[in-house]
Formats: C-alpha cells, sequence, structure tokens
C-alpha cells in the first residue's frame, strides 16, 4: 500500500509538470514580438504598390497610405488621397510635417478617419514617407472625422 502511494504521487507530479511546460510554452508564444527596425508601425505614411503591373517589364503604380495595424505579414492601411476636390466630412488634413510636398505633389493629403481601412501585404509597403502627429493620430484611430 505503501508503495501505491508514491506511484500515485509520481503521477501527480509528472502530469503537473507537463502541464505547466505546455501552458508556459503557449503563454510565451502569445507575447508580442518587439518592433523590427525599418518595419512599419501604426501611425506612420507608407508608399504602397497599388496593384500588379499591367505588363511584366512595368513599374507597379504606387500609393501613399497610413499603416492602422499591423498583424503578422499584414498591414491594415488607410488611402491617402491628394485630390483637389473638396475634402469630404470623415477626411482629415495630414500636417505638412507628416509628409513632404515633394512627396504628395504640393497638394494637401487627406486621410479618410474612421474607415475599415484595407488589408495589404507587408512586402508591399515600399518605403516609409513620414509619421502623422499624436492628436491626428488619436482622430483617425478612433474615428473622429
Amino acid at each position: 500500500m505503501e508503495k501505491a502511494w508514491w506511484v500515485a504521487l509520481g503521477v501527480v507530479v509528472a502530469l503537473a509538470l507537463v502541464t505547466a511546460v505546455v501552458d508556459g510554452r503557449g503563454r510565451l508564444g502569445a507575447r508580442r514580438r518587439p518592433q523590427q527596425p525599418g518595419a512599419p508601425a501604426p501611425g506612420e505614411v507608407w508608399w504602397a504598390v497599388d496593384e500588379p503591373p499591367p505588363e511584366p517589364h512595368t513599374p507597379p503604380g504606387m500609393r501613399l497610405c497610413l499603416v492602422l495595424g499591423v498583424h503578422g505579414g499584414r498591414a491594415r492601411v488607410a488611402r491617402v488621397t491628394t485630390s483637389e476636390s473638396a475634402p469630404g466630412a470623415d477626411e482629415l488634413p495630414l500636417p505638412p510635417e507628416s509628409v513632404s510636398a515633394r512627396e504628395t505633389d504640393a497638394r494637401t493629403p487627406r486621410v479618410r478617419a474612421g474607415g475599415p481601412g484595407e488589408d495589404v501585404e507587408l512586402k508591399d509597403l515600399r518605403y516609409r514617407a513620414g509619421r502623422v502627429d499624436a492628436a491626428l493620430w488619436r482622430r483617425v484611430r478612433d474615428g473622429q472625422g
């Protein structure tokens, strides 16, 4: 009888150890990885590939976009428009320091607040064009056009 208690205690300890290891690995995997240098971050304006080129040796079109979030190998972005038409009620003008004038053809860039955005591959975000200030970022993020 005394030997059976030791065997039962050993089984309970082994199960507790296996459970702790499996649970610990699951929790460690759920931690956020630190932002890699040069990777897009929310609140940054990036140039993205607009669509695949129509012919094999033609350069793709590029467009400005504001990064709303990054998840895995994809980013949720909002398009930045630079049209000369009057801004809509839900469009916010980007400050001049967020994107240089040469990047936008001297027109005022605007971003739509509160829109759902669209998903793009991280590889399609080519280079960083600027960053929006904290006040504008809060308005875009909270959808306050």
